[in-house]
């Protein structure tokens, strides 16, 4: 894995977003979808720092 050093982040733009997203507790029947979604979001990540596993079933 590659050394990531980062010692602060900025947003300096108004933030955007929409009133209608809906938060539901995890429920365990949503479980292949959410690693679904988790490793189509991050797999380019993972592997540009060389993390593994590069995803997760």
């Amino acid at each position: 894995m590659k050394e990531i050093i980062a010692y602060e982040m900025l947003y300096n733009k108004a933030l955007k977003y929409q009133n209608d997203i809906i938060c539901v507790p995890f429920q365990k029947e949503y479980w292949n979808e959410y690693m679904k979604i988790y490793n189509e979001c991050f797999y380019k990540m993972r592997k540009a720092l060389e993390v593994e596993p590069l995803c997760f079933l």
